[in-house]
């Protein structure tokens, strides 16, 4: 296994037996560090004996944490990749000693970290003016499909000459975690074993939101139905999205804004489903075992459904769609022709579903 690099301009073909210590940067959103977890499962099985650490913005980070495959995981905030701060970054992982890097965000800034940092094997797509900074540029070619996104990260490992296998990314909690959830959801005075969660923010743009409105209708149909309580979750400028739902449903537990990602992870664990749209929240809630019920409008279900069985992708087929757009220049109807009956129902689908499989796990 090796990969082929340009060195003076000739091509030479550099083994990855002697590679020992090795750092992969994670994509910037929650929803894309959730779909390269398959890349990182794959390049573990890939370099055994490595040291494997994770660079990741954030509270991306956060989602790295615990992870079998992952020795540690070095947190950045965007001043550390800016000017001096960028300077600073790049001697400590220089300090490290790393072997090879995996660049999956494209942004020129992390493939000049790496090349700042003297790592020599560099690889990643080579795009937005950095080829030259890479020790391997991997032309992302015509596939005669948009492919799903996990598949494009998988792809770069192909290109660099890495075996790959697809996998469901599994997001890894403690039992700890779990236990504050429940007390956390416990004193608010509803039931942590009867939960409904909402998402209903979006970070890409208004385009990709099928209304707080929408969601507090079909969360009060299935609240009535299963006896649920309901809960809330987004981040603090999806707080208001939060409020509005509030009060169409006094009974709702509004926790926008007011959790990390990893006490987001824990509490929606708890839920029998979660409503959403497609959203960085839709992505981790599957891959701590959520059934979700994810609203596709302006975007392609092909490129960012989420992984995993037993989830329903609701969408309409209009003739704009999918169109990438994070405002609608029309009438947005990829959302509002989407009735509140269709999500209500895919959701029903997924608690019948649920209520079977562990009536027959009893039997079992």
């Amino acid at each position: 296994m090796g990969v082929k690099i340009r060195v003076d301009r000739k091509e030479i073909d550099l083994g990855f037996d002697h590679i020992e210590r090795l750092l992969i940067a994670a994509p910037n959103w929650i929803g894309d560090a959730v779909l390269v977890f398959p890349a990182v499962a794959s390049v573990a099985k890939g370099f055994p004996r490595a040291r494997i650490d994770v660079l990741a913005r954030g509270e991306t980070a956060d989602l790295f944490l615990g992870q079998e495959s992952v020795s540690a995981v070095r947190r950045v905030e965007r001043s550390d990749l800016r000017g001096i701060g960028l300077l600073r970054t790049a001697r400590a992982l220089r300090d490290e000693k790393y072997q090879a890097a995996i660049l999956f965000p494209n942004s020129f800034r992390s493939a000049l970290l790496a090349r700042l940092a003297r790592i020599p094997v560099r690889i990643g797509y080579g795009r937005n003016f950095r080829r030259l900074l890479l020790s391997k540029a991997v032309s992302r070619g015509p596939t005669g499909r948009r492919a799903h996104q996990s598949e494009y990260y998988l792809d770069l490992l192909r290109a660099a000459g890495i075996s790959v296998e697809m996998s469901v990314p599994v997001l890894r909690l403690s039992k700890d975690e779990v236990d504050r959830a429940r007390s956390r959801i416990a004193e608010n005075g509803l039931n942590a074993s009867n939960l409904i969660g909402l998402a209903p923010g979006a970070a890409y743009g208004r385009a990709k939101k099928w209304g707080s409105d929408r969601f507090a209708e079909a969360a009060a149909r299935l609240a009535g139905e299963f006896g649920a309580g309901v809960v809330v979750f987004g981040a603090e400028r999806e707080r208001g999205d939060g409020e509005a739902i509030r009060r169409r449903l006094p009974g709702v537990l509004n926790l926008a804004g007011r959790t990390t990602v990893r006490e987001f992870m824990a509490l929606v664990s708890l839920c029998r489903v979660l409503l959403t749209n497609d959203s960085g929240a839709m992505h981790a809630a599957a891959a701590v075992g959520v059934p979700v019920v994810a609203v596709f409008g302006p975007t392609d279900p092909g490129e960012t459904s989420p992984l995993g069985e037993g989830h329903a992708i609701v969408r309409e087929p209009v003739d704009c769609a999918p169109c990438f757009r994070r405002e609608c220049p029309t009438d947005h109807r990829c959302m509002t022709r989407i009735p509140v009956e269709r999500v209500i129902e895919a959701a029903e689908r997924l608690l019948s579903k649920e209520g079977q499989e562990e009536a027959a796990e009893v039997r079992g």
